[in-house]
């Protein structure tokens, strides 16, 4: 998590781990002790520090203000205890629990007091050059797990019985085994499709995806969306994105 206020940029590394965490500075790692059981796991001050020396690199390289870069590990859940070993070392982020944050900005602030603000201008700059580089991630989910596309069920999923058993007829979904009826019951199997497979569809792959009988119905459902295209009309691909249910 990154916030950016007029003195200074906060980089946050949270983690939501429960048990006892030592954090070991000797040996920069994390040790998690939970029913008598041990585990290691990459110590996140070193990831929030790698961090912070990519946002400076970055901030040069854009040419943008110099802004005081502060860092700190968040641990979310409530009931882990926190414990530290080895000698603190210089310019350590702090380790706080989550519902410390806003006294640990409030301190920053104390100790940034004498920086001169950044302005508005400014704010918004580093702000709109964040957002506009921003990509989400994609993660090949079958890979990761091992899992052949052909293993994937195709089907327009229903919320009433929790099946993939709806049809299109009449110009809206209709569950074979409930009867409930959606118009938008496709836009989940297309969200399924851009986590699972694939971030561009074909009209023959949503067809083959959604268990559609008719090119026509098919063209016309993803044209509806207004995805981004590429290719002919013969070989056009949709560029899916996720949608967001309002």
């Amino acid at each position: 998590m990154l916030i950016i206020t007029p003195r200074f940029i906060l980089i946050i590394e949270s983690k939501n781990i429960s048990g006892t965490l030592t954090f070991d500075q000797k040996h920069n790692q994390l040790i998690r002790e939970v029913n008598g059981k041990v585990d290691g796991f990459q110590d996140p001050i070193s990831q929030v520090k790698h961090q912070e020396y990519q946002l400076k690199n970055w901030l040069n390289s854009k040419k943008l203000p110099d802004f005081a870069i502060e860092t700190c590990v968040v641990i979310t859940n409530a009931n882990t205890i926190i414990k530290v070993t080895g000698e603190e070392k210089r310019n350590t982020p702090s380790i706080i629990k989550s519902s410390n944050i806003v006294f640990e900005i409030e301190r920053l602030n104390e100790i940034h007091n004498h920086r001169k603000k950044q302005n508005k201008r400014q704010l918004s700059q580093l702000s709109n050059i964040i957002l506009n580089l921003h990509t989400q991630p994609v993660l090949n989910i079958l890979n990761e797990f091992n899992i052949n596309v052909n293993d994937i069920l195709s089907g327009v999923f229903c919320e009433g019985c929790n099946t993939l058993s709806m049809i299109r007829a009449g110009g809206k979904w209709k569950c074979t085994i409930c009867a409930k009826t959606s118009k938008t019951a496709h836009l989940q199997t297309i969200n399924d499709y851009y986590l699972f497979i694939c971030t561009y569809m074909t009209n023959k792959q949503f067809r083959n995806f959604a268990n559609l009988s008719s090119s026509t119905t098919s063209y016309k459902l993803l044209s509806s969306l207004t995805f981004e295209t590429s290719g002919t009309t013969c070989d056009r691909k949709y560029h899916i994105t996720l949608y967001q249910p309002k």
